[in-house]
């Protein structure tokens, strides 16, 4: 995970769409760089691993592509003391890719997590 915050966003079409939370969210390019750079100035991460292997398909055309991820992700905060608990969820997430101008950009994605049991 590099946490470089303008390369992520260099991914992401204009017109993406958020599925999260009950809500769809169409978050401006200014809101996802303050939204992703407060995050990864927060946190410390510990792992980011992969639950099991990525699923990804891809149309018959090549313009379109599906990635099915399950991570589990354990991270302090950045301004914890070094023996802080760590705090531990699994992500879920779709992602829907579309090749525009001959490049990869994400279109869509909707997300799910789950937290440790017991928090």
């Amino acid at each position: 995970m590099d946490r470089n915050v303008e390369l992520l966003l260099s991914l992401f079409a204009d017109d993406f769409i958020m599925v999260d939370g009950g809500e769809l969210k169409r978050p401006t390019l200014e809101e996802q760089r303050t939204r992703f750079g407060a995050y990864f100035g927060a946190v410390r991460f510990q792992k980011w691993d992969d639950l099991v292997p990525p699923v990804i398909h891809v149309s018959a055309d090549g313009t379109l592509a599906t990635v099915i991820v399950q991570k589990e992700v354990v991270l302090v905060l950045a301004d914890s003391a070094a023996d802080a608990k760590p705090e531990r969820a699994v992500f879920a997430w779709a992602e829907t890719w579309a090749k525009r101008r001959g490049r990869w950009m994400l279109v869509a994605m909707a997300s799910t997590r789950a937290e440790e049991p017991g928090s």
